[in-house]
């Protein structure tokens, strides 16, 4: 039985590094691992005796492309660990991100309801604030005030009754709290119905009839 250390038997072998003796003894089939007196050492397994310039050079051969595999083999699992770590590094920025837009998305969506409240708030403030001033204001564009003499005083209630009558279209439509498309949609339809039920057209201005009921013309 011949024992060798690890540097005879990389010398005796003909290999360039310990790892290539350690896959040898590892996979059992040239070289086993032997402890003796505390040292590791290294027993050679032979085959019978042929040619042995013949099982030199296969055994050189078998050397170098067992160096070759083992470095490949190297190589592969280090590429393999550096995907999944890298794989590993990606998953967590994906789920990191997917976190990040989920929190930002519920934030703006809580924002959005905020403001959609605030919006309706105010545009019920601003009806009601019209609805309130409008009593106010329709005295007032309805007096006429003329400078007459006494004798014509009594005709001014004449006057007045057929302008107490309609409604500037216009300011309803305002006072109402529609927008501007809204109202150039309402003025379309009774711009239609110009003459009918008390609709009437004076100096580019449509009026209504306070008696009248427009419901199916004021839908929005």
């Amino acid at each position: 039985m011949e024992l060798l250390t690890i540097d005879e038997a990389i010398k005796y072998f003909g290999v360039n590094s310990k790892e290539a003796i350690y896959n040898r003894a590892r996979i059992g089939k040239s070289l086993k691992r032997v402890e003796q007196n505390g040292a590791i050492l290294y027993q050679v397994l032979r085959p019978k005796k042929t040619n042995e310039k013949t099982n030199i050079s296969k055994q050189k051969s078998t050397n170098v492309i067992d160096d070759i595999s083992v470095s490949k083999l190297d190589l592969e699992i280090a590429e393999l660990r550096a995907k999944l770590e890298g794989k590993d590094e990606l998953i967590q920025e994906i789920k990191n991100s997917k976190e990040e837009i989920l929190k930002s998305k519920q934030e703006q969506t809580k924002h959005i309801e905020t403001l959609q409240a605030t919006c309706n708030y105010l545009v019920g403030e601003n009806k009601r604030l019209l609805q309130l001033q409008a009593p106010q204001k329709e005295p007032s564009e309805n007096i006429i005030i003329k400078q007459t003499p006494k004798a014509q005083k009594t005709e001014e209630p004449q006057d007045e009754k057929p302008q107490n009558l309609k409604i500037d279209l216009s300011k309803k439509l305002l006072d109402d709290g529609l927008n501007e498309k809204e109202r150039k949609r309402v003025k379309a339809r009774f711009n239609k119905r110009i003459g009918e039920r008390g609709i009437i057209k004076e100096q580019g201005k449509i009026y209504i009839s306070k008696n009248e009921n427009y419901e199916d013309l004021l839908k929005v």
